[in-house]
């Protein structure tokens, strides 16, 4: 029984010393596919390229469908590409549009208040008493008026009313306030109003 412990030992020294030189090699299992817990995967998203424009075609106001006025001004927008213009001037069948359709190409309409006022004076001569004028300074003659002043002064008694627009009126019309004229005396009045102004451009659609 000596002898077989001694060949164990024997053995089992063999084996150690073995190991210790290097000779032997310890193998580890294989590892999956799978990735461990405290592995980080990264992925990249692809996207994908944006579908074209489209234009609903409510939205589309034809060429023909626009007033006179609105495609005489519509065809200066396409020659010139900027237009600013009174918004009063401006036909609502082209300041309504969203998109025009002018022969085979649809183009994009904007209209935008450019912060911007145009100044309009409007003149009216009413007949009053001349008993009514207490200071008779404010009253000028007709024979007095200048020649720009007349003119003015003429229109209103003629049509109603003098307008200016994006200018004054004669002075001598705003310092009185009353004209007397082949012996009955006028009361002036002066109504000032602001118009805003437009800024209108066109652009080709990218359909």
């Amino acid at each position: 029984m000596g002898s077989d412990l001694t060949r164990r030992q024997v053995l089992g020294l063999v084996l150690s010393a073995l190991y210790v030189g290097g000779t032997g090699c310890v193998s580890t299992p294989p590892t999956s596919g799978r990735p461990s817990q405290n592995t980080t995967v990264q992925s990249t998203s692809v996207d994908s390229p944006s579908p074209p424009t489209t234009i609903p075609p409510a939205t589309v106001t034809s060429y023909r469908e626009l007033s006179d006025e609105g495609q005489v001004l519509f065809e200066k927008l396409l020659a010139q590409g900027t237009i600013e213009r009174p918004a009063d001037t401006v036909p609502s069948t082209l300041s309504d549009a969203e998109y025009v359709q002018f022969e085979r190409s649809i183009y994009v309409l904007t209209v935008e208040f450019i912060d911007q006022m145009l100044a309009e004076y409007t003149l009216h001569a009413t007949p009053v008493s001349a008993s009514a004028i207490d200071d008779d300074t404010e009253r000028v003659d007709f024979a007095a008026l200048s020649t720009e002043a007349n003119a003015a002064f003429m229109d209103a008694l003629d049509d109603g009313q003098h307008t200016v627009r994006g200018d004054t009126l004669p002075p001598q019309l705003v310092e009185h306030r009353y004209v007397r004229y082949e012996g009955t005396t006028y009361r002036l009045e002066i109504a000032l109003f602001e118009i805003p102004v437009w800024r209108l451009s066109v652009e080709k659609a990218s359909t």
